[in-house]
């Protein structure tokens, strides 16, 4: 799944829009902060024909693959720890006869 927009909002967080119309907000600093301290940030380029993030002139890069993986994951944390906080109703469930 290729990237095809991104905007740095703040040290370590993007907005991210994948080919497939996913987009959202991440904290990319378990996965590159490791490789990149918060000035060479700034380096950061979309790589259109790979769909990829890349900084220091393409010296790193964060796959498609490996970016789509990330943010799905995230994704999931955040929206588990969302319902977590809020009640979660059954549906009435109704009786069946013969």
């Amino acid at each position: 799944m290729r990237l095809i927009k991104y905007k740095n909002l703040n040290n370590y967080k993007f907005y991210l829009e994948f080919e497939n119309q996913i987009s959202g907000e991440v904290n990319l600093e378990k996965l590159i902060s490791k490789h990149l301290s918060l000035v060479e940030l700034a380096s950061v380029n979309l790589n259109k024909k790979r769909g990829c993030l890349e900084f220091k002139d393409g010296m790193v890069d964060i796959e498609p693959k490996t970016l789509y993986k990330f943010f799905k994951f995230h994704e999931l944390l955040t929206r588990d720890k969302y319902q977590s906080t809020t009640r979660i109703q059954k549906a009435p469930q109704q009786e069946i006869r013969s």
